[in-house]
C-alpha cells in the first residue's frame, strides 16, 4: 500500500485481510508524519531519531519476530495493534505539556508524575533529572496522547486517529502504556472484544523490538531465534532496565539482571514458567543471599548462578560460597562466559541441589509453616513492611510495625511470605503464636531451647521468658514475628525491651499507636490478584472466555477476601468443578458453600464465619451500640455508608442507637466513639476524619447469616425507615445527599420486594414509608437520567401506595404524576397521558383550585399536549398552571419562570417567537435571580432562550446560550449524560448552519461517544 515502507507491506499483506484495518494503520501513520515533521520538541529531535526511522526499524525487527513463532498463530487483530503500536509507542515524547495540558491531566490520571512544566526549550534547558523524568512519563502520555486524539481535541490530527475501530481503541492505549517501564503482568491479558487475541503478547514484542532498536549490546536480535511465543500467551515479564541479554549458543541463553528484592518473583524474560521454576528451586540457597543483597547475578539456562564481573567485591560472607560452587563448576570469578560441557546441565544441577543451607548462613528459626506456594500479589505491602522495618536502612536497630485488618484478609500468610522472602538477611527468625498468654509462653520457651539459653529447662517459666526478652535486648539481626496479637493487654508485656532487631506482629486489632508501633492496614486483594490466586489455587491453567468471566463474577461476589477465595478454591480443586458451576451454586447456598471447603488448617485455623464471630462478641462486649450499629450495617450497601443515616434516623433503629444519637447535632463526635470498636476489630474501614465507612459484604453475610429470620426483617424494616428518614426531597440542593444515599436506598427497595413490607398488615407505618423512600430514589434516579432504574422504583412506589391508601389521597397523585414525568421525558407519551389525567383529578377533587399541586399537573400535561402537537390544549393548560403559580408564590419565584419558559415554548412551535423571546428572557432572569447561574434550571432556560433564537436562523444571538447552557449541564448532570448529548447535537446543528464544520464535528462526535457510554 502507498505510504509505507516495504516491510510494512509485506507484515500487512501477510497478516491483515480487513481493509478497513489497513486503511486505519495508513491515517495513524500519517498523523504520525505529521507529528514527527511539526510537534516533536528539540530534546527529542536531539536525544533520538524517535520518529519515521525509528518505526520503520521497528517493523523490520517485528517481521523477524514474528517469523521464527510461526506456531503463535498471529490475528489480524494483534497484528494491526502491534503496527498500530509502532507509530504511536513514542507518540508521549512529542508532547509538550504546555502546550497540551490536558494531556498532562490524562497522563497523572495514570500514574505519571511531572515535577516540573517541560515546554519545547532546546536540549540545553533541561537537568538530566529532568530528561529522566520526560523519558520515565513518555509511555503514560502515549496513552493520553491516543486518549485525547480519539475524543476528538485536535482539529488537525484527531479525525485521522477516529479511524481506529471503536472496540480497539482501549487496547491500543494499553499497548502504549505497556510497551516500556511498566509491568507487562499488569496489562490484560485479552483485547476487549477479542477473547482469542493476547494484547500482553502484543504489548511484550512492542517493547522487545524496542529495545533490540534502541540497544543492539543490551539486546541481541539473535536472543529471538531462542525463545518462543506459545499460543497459550505464555509470555512473562521482561526487566526491561536491568537486564542484559547475551546470545551464547543455540540452546542457551544468558541474562545479566540486576536483581532487587521486589523483583524476585519476576525475572523472567520471554520464558516458561517451568523454566522460572525449575531455576528457582536449583538454585535457591544462593540466589536468596544474592538477592537480599542486591547483587548483580547470571543466569543461563543450564541454571548457573555466577558473580558478574563488573561486582568489584562482594560481603565477605557471600564471597566464600560462590567461589565454592563456581569451582565445583570450573568456573572462574573473572570469567565472562562460562564453558559448558554437554553434561554440565546435570552436573550443576547435582551440586547446587545438595548444596545444604548452612553452608550460606545458618539461621535459627522456628517458622512453624511452609512456604505457600499459592501466595499471590500483595507484593506493594510486602515492600511497605520492608521499608518501614528499614526505616534507617539497616536491620541492626530495632523497628516494630503491626499488619492489621480483617479476619481472613491474608495477615498472616503475608507475614509468612515476608520471612521466606528476607530469611537469608537474619540470622534468628522467631515466630510467637499470641492467640493466648499460654501460646506466648509456650512459644518463648521453644526459642530458649533453640537459643540454648541456660535457664531452657528451667521449671519457672517467667524465668525463661525473661532471659529470652533479655536475649533480644543485647542480640542484633533478628526478626521476631507475633502472629493473632489480637489482645494487646496481655501482648504488650512479652515484647521485646529496646530491642535491637525487628518486630512484626499481625492482628486485628489497630491499637499500637501507643507502642510506637507502626500500624500498616492490610486490604483485599485487587481484582486481578484475586484471579491470579484462585488460578493458581484450582489450577485451572487455560480457561475459555466463559470460565474467565465467570472466574471475574466469582472474585467480586467472595470481596476479594483471601481467606475467603482459599475456601472457594480448595473445593473448586478437591471436585475438580469449573468457576461457572461454582459461581451458580454460591449464588444459591452463598457462606452454607464457602464452609463446606477442606482447607488446610495448620495454615487456616479457622474459617470465615469462626474467625469473625468471635470479633462480633468482642465488640458486643465492649459497646452494644456498636453491636447494634453493626447489625443495621449488614443491611445496607458495604460501601460509603454515610453519617446522615445515623444522624436523621437514628430513631428508628431501636433504642440503643436512638439514645446515643440524641444529641449527635450538638456533640458530632458521638459517631466516631460508636464507630471505635468495629475499626479497631477491622471489622469496618474508615480513613480519618470521614464521615462514611466501608464493610466487607461476607462481613455482612455472615453477621445476616447468625441472625433468626424475625430478627433479619425486624433490622430490615429498621433500616428502610432509617434511610427513608435520611433521604431528603429531590432538589438540585440536596443532590450530593441523594447521591450518597441512593445505593442504600436501592438495596432498601430489595429489602421491601424481599419482605413484602408493603404487605405487611401490621406494618402501616412501614409500607407509607418504604413507598416515600421508593418514590424520593426512583425521582432522583429520573433527574440523573437512569430511566430503567427510575421506573421500577417509581412504579413499585405506585404499587405501595395504591394498596395502602385510598385511591384520591395525595400520595397517589405524587406517584402518578411522578412516573408521568418518566414516561414523558422518555416520549412515552401515550402512557403518561393518563398518569398525568388521573393525577389532575385526584388533586382537582381533594384540593383547593389555587393549590400549587394543581398547577404542576397542569404543566406536566400541557407537556405531554405540547409534545404532540396539540398545542391550543398546551397553551391553554399552560396558561392556567401560570395563573396558579405567580398569584400563590408571587412574580419571582422560580415555579413562575418555568412556567413562563413552557408557555414560550408553545408560542416558538407556534411560530409566535416575539412572545416566546420575551417570555423565555423573562423567564431566565427570574430563575438565574432566585437559584444563581450555575442550577439546572438555568440551564433549562438558556436551552430554550437559544433555540428560539436558533429557530428564528438568529445564529449570532443563539450560539452564546448554546455554550453556556453546555458549561451549566456538564457541572450540574455530569459530563456523561443524556441532555449533554442532546444538547452538543442541538449545537452541532447551529455551528454546522454557521459552517463551522469542524467544530460541528467535535461536537457530534462527543455526543455519539456520551450515547455510546450510556448504553454499554
Amino acid at each position: 500500500m502507498p505510504g509505507f515502507t516495504e516491510v510494512e507491506n509485506r507484515i500487512i499483506n501477510k497478516y491483515i485481510s480487513d481493509p478497513k484495518l489497513s486503511r486505519s494503520l495508513a491515517s495513524i501513520r500519517e498523523v504520525m508524519e505529521i507529528i514527527w515533521a511539526e510537534e516533536a520538541p528539540k530534546i527529542v529531535r536531539d536525544f533520538t531519531d524517535h520518529g519515521e526511522r525509528h518505526s520503520e526499524r521497528l517493523a523490520g525487527f517485528a517481521e523477524k519476530i514474528l517469523e521464527v513463532n510461526p506456531d503463535a498463530k498471529f490475528s489480524e487483530q494483534e497484528i494491526y495493534l502491534l503496527l498500530a503500536g509502532i507509530y504511536l509507542h513514542d507518540i508521549g515524547m512529542q508532547c509538550d505539556i504546555v502546550k497540551y495540558p490536558e494531556i498532562k491531566k490524562k497522563a497523572e490520571s495514570l500514574g505519571a508524575e511531572f515535577h516540573e512544566d517541560f515546554t519545547s526549550q532546546n536540549t540545553g534547558g533541561y537537568s538530566e533529572k529532568e530528561q529522566k523524568e520526560i523519558r520515565k512519563n513518555h509511555h503514560l502520555l502515549s496513552a493520553a496522547w491516543v486518549d485525547y486524539l480519539y475524543e476528538g481535541k485536535d482539529p488537525v490530527l484527531s479525525h485521522k486517529i477516529k479511524s481506529v475501530p471503536r472496540n480497539l481503541v482501549d487496547d491500543l492505549i494499553d499497548v502504549c502504556k505497556f510497551h516500556s517501564k511498566l509491568s507487562i503482568n499488569d496489562c490484560s491479558d485479552y483485547f476487549n472484544k477479542y477473547s482469542k487475541c493476547r494484547k500482553k503478547m502484543v504489548a511484550a514484542l512492542l517493547r522487545f523490538a524496542d529495545e533490540l532498536d534502541i540497544d543492539s549490546t543490551r539486546v541481541k536480535i539473535e536472543t529471538v531465534m531462542i525463545f518462543s511465543i506459545t499460543p497459550e500467551n505464555m509470555v512473562y515479564w521482561w526487566l526491561h532496565n536491568y537486564t542484559n541479554i547475551d546470545f551464547i549458543k543455540s540452546n542457551s541463553i544468558r541474562l545479566t539482571v540486576d536483581l532487587h528484592p521486589e523483583d524476585f518473583e519476576i525475572y523472567g524474560s520471554f520464558l516458561r514458567e517451568n523454566y522460572i521454576t525449575r531455576f528457582k528451586d536449583k538454585n535457591q540457597p544462593v540466589l536468596n543471599v544474592l538477592v537480599g543483597q542486591k547483587i548483580p547475578i547470571v543466569i543461563d539456562d543450564s541454571s548457573d548462578v555466577l558473580a558478574d564481573t563488573r561486582v568489584e567485591k562482594f560481603p565477605p560472607e557471600i564471597t566464600a560460597v560462590l567461589n565454592e560452587i563456581m569451582q565445583k563448576n570450573a568456573f572462574s570469578s573473572d570469567s565472562k562466559i562460562p564453558a559448558i560441557s554437554k553434561n554440565s546441565d546435570s552436573e550443576t544441577i547435582q551440586s547446587l541441589h545438595s548444596q545444604p543451607v548452612q553452608s550460606l548462613k545458618d539461621t535459627i528459626s522456628n517458622i512453624p509453616y511452609s512456604r505457600n506456594r499459592y501466595f499471590t500479589g500483595r507484593e506493594e505491602k510486602l515492600e511497605q513492611i520492608r521499608k518501614a522495618l528499614l526505616a534507617d536502612n539497616t536491620i541492626a536497630v530495632s523497628q516494630s510495625v503491626a499488619v492489621c485488618g480483617l479476619g481472613g484478609i491474608g495477615k498472616t500468610q503475608t507475614a509468612l511470605e515476608y520471612t521466606y522472602r528476607y530469611r537469608t538477611e537474619y540470622e534468628f527468625i522467631f515466630w510467637v503464636k499470641a492467640d493466648s498468654e499460654d501460646s506466648i509462653i509456650s512459644d518463648y520457651v521453644v526459642i530458649a531451647k533453640l537459643l540454648n539459653l541456660p535457664v531452657k529447662n528451667d521449671s519457672d517459666l517467667n524465668n525463661i521468658v525473661s532471659a529470652v526478652l533479655n536475649w533480644f535486648r543485647i542480640h542484633e539481626n533478628w526478626l521476631l514475628v507475633i502472629d493473632n496479637a489480637d489482645d494487646i493487654s496481655f501482648v504488650k508485656h512479652y515484647l521485646p525491651p529496646d530491642p535491637k532487631g525487628h518486630i512484626l506482629l499481625t492482628s486485628r486489632l489497630r491499637v499500637f499507636d501507643t507502642l510506637d508501633i507502626r500500624l500498616l492496614d492490610l486490604e483485599e486483594m485487587s481484582p486481578e490478584e484475586a484471579k491470579s490466586f484462585l488460578l493458581k489455587r484450582t489450577e485451572h491453567t487455560d480457561p475459555n472466555q466463559s470460565e474467565l468471566e465467570a472466574l471475574e463474577k466469582l472474585v467480586d461476589e467472595l470481596g476479594y477476601l483471601p481467606l475467603a477465595l482459599e475456601q472457594a478454591g480448595a473445593f473448586i480443586r478437591a471436585n475438580n468443578s469449573s468457576f461457572k458451576d461454582y459461581l451458580v451454586s454460591y449464588n444459591k447456598r452463598g457462606l452454607k458453600l464457602l464452609e463446606k471447603s477442606t482447607i488446610d488448617r495448620s495454615k487456616y485455623p479457622d474459617s470465615i464465619s469462626t474467625t469473625w464471630l468471635m470479633n462480633f462478641e468482642e465488640v458486643r462486649k465492649k459497646s452494644k451500640v456498636s453491636a447494634d450499629i453493626l447489625f443495621a450495617s449488614a443491611f445496607l450497601n458495604p460501601h460509603e455508608i454515610p453519617k446522615e443515616i445515623f444522624d436523621k434516623g437514628a430513631e428508628e433503629l431501636g433504642p440503643l442507637i436512638s439514645s446515643e444519637f440524641n444529641d449527635v447535632d450538638m456533640d458530632p463526635l458521638v459517631f466516631d466513639e460508636s464507630l471505635k470498636p468495629l475499626w479497631q476489630y477491622s471489622i469496618i474501614n474508615r480513613d480519618a476524619g470521614s464521615s462514611t465507612y466501608d464493610i466487607h459484604r461476607l462481613v455482612q453475610a455472615v453477621i445476616r447469616d447468625g441472625m433468626e429470620e424475625s430478627e433479619q426483617k425486624l433490622w430490615a424494616e429498621r433500616v428502610v425507615k432509617a434511610v427513608n428518614r435520611a433521604f431528603p426531597d429531590v432538589e438540585y440542593k440536596n443532590w450530593e445527599l441523594c447521591d450518597k444515599l441512593l445505593p442504600h436506598a436501592q438495596i432498601c427497595a430489595e429489602y421491601i420486594k424481599l419482605w413484602k413490607l408493603e404487605t405487611e398488615e401490621s406494618a402501616r407505618l412501614e409500607t407509607e414509608e418504604s413507598a416515600r423512600l421508593l418514590n424520593e430514589a426512583g425521582s432522583y434516579l429520573h433527574k440523573r437520567a437512569r430511566f430503567k432504574e427510575s421506573e421500577e422504583l417509581l412504579k413499585s412506589s405506585l404499587d405501595i401506595r395504591e394498596k395502602i391508601l385510598e385511591p384520591e389521597h395525595f400520595d397517589v397523585s405524587e406517584s402518578l404524576n411522578n412516573l408521568g414525568e418518566l414516561y414523558k421525558d422518555l416520549g412515552r407519551y401515550t402512557e403518561a397521558e393518563p398518569l398525568y389525567l388521573r393525577s389532575l383529578e385526584v388533586r382537582e377533587n381533594t384540593l383547593k383550585s389555587d393549590d400549587t399541586a394543581i398547577a404542576e399537573s397542569l404543566n406536566n400535561l400541557a407537556g405531554v399536549y405540547n409534545s404532540l402537537g396539540r398545542y391550543s390544549d398546551a397553551e391553554s393548560l399552560y396558561t392556567r398552571a401560570l395563573e396558579i403559580t405567580e398569584k400563590a408564590l408571587g412574580p419571582e419565584h422560580p415555579d413562575v419562570g418555568a412556567g413562563l419558559n413552557n408557555l414560550a415554548g408553545v408560542y416558538n412551535s407556534l411560530g409566535r417567537y416575539s412572545d416566546a423571546e420575551s417570555l423565555s428572557t423573562r423567564a431566565l432572569k427570574i430563575t438565574e435571580k432566585a437559584l444563581g447561574p450555575e442550577h439546572p434550571d438555568v440551564g433549562t432556560c438558556l436551552q430554550n432562550l437559544a433555540f428560539i433564537y436558533y429557530e428564528q436562523r438568529k445564529y449570532l444571538k443563539a450560539k452564546p446560550y448554546y455554550e453556556r447552557a453546555i458549561k451549566v449541564v456538564e457541572k450540574t448532570k455530569g459530563e456523561n449524560s443524556l441532555e449533554l448529548a442532546s444538547l452538543l447535537e442541538r449545537y452541532a446543528s447551529l455551528l454546522e448552519k454557521m459552517r463551522k464544520n469542524r467544530e460541528a464535528t467535535t461536537k457530534r462526535n462527543l455526543a455519539k461517544r456520551i450515547r455510546s457510554n450510556l448504553e454499554k
